[in-house]
């Protein structure tokens, strides 16, 4: 990243496992496993518990297909004790064809975008992840 190094791998339904944040100042428990959306569609989400706030802090990030569509539906929970949860849902669409091994449920191949579209949609996450950063860093201080 543009930060340096900063990946973590976890294991699709193995027990939640004790992380460090790449300072290493900060611990948190990690899992991820495969629910159903609020729509019944199967999704991928992975659970970061922020044990050292105290009970009831944690996030939710899920990954669901919605195939009568054609997206990918990012969405984050920030899920606070005595708060309400902060939510931010992004959308992605395909920027090229899906392959045939796709169809039947194979890895889909790299399409290469228009540069004027993936310029576009680079400036678009891009806007889209400070503003959810800037929400989440002004709920949780909201003195400063």
């Amino acid at each position: 990243t543009l930060f340096g190094e900063n990946s973590i791998t976890i294991c699709l339904g193995a027990p939640e496992v004790e992380k460090e944040t790449r300072n290493k100042r900060k611990k948190f428990m990690l899992s991820a496993f495969q629910d159903l959306s609020d729509e019944g569609l199967e999704q991928l989400t992975v659970k970061c518990r922020l044990f050292q706030r105290g009970e009831g802090w944690y996030s939710l990030q899920s990954f669901v297909w919605l195939d009568s569509e054609g997206l990918l539906r990012e969405r984050y929970i920030l899920a606070r004790p005595d708060d309400e949860a902060i939510v931010v849902t992004r959308v992605f669409h395909s920027l090229g064809p899906r392959s045939s091994s796709s169809a039947s449920g194979g890895v889909l191949e790299k399409a290469e975008p228009a540069n004027k579209s993936w310029s576009s949609l680079r400036t678009a996450g891009g806007l889209g992840l400070m503003c959810g950063v800037l929400m989440v860093g002004r709920c949780l201080f909201p003195g400063r």
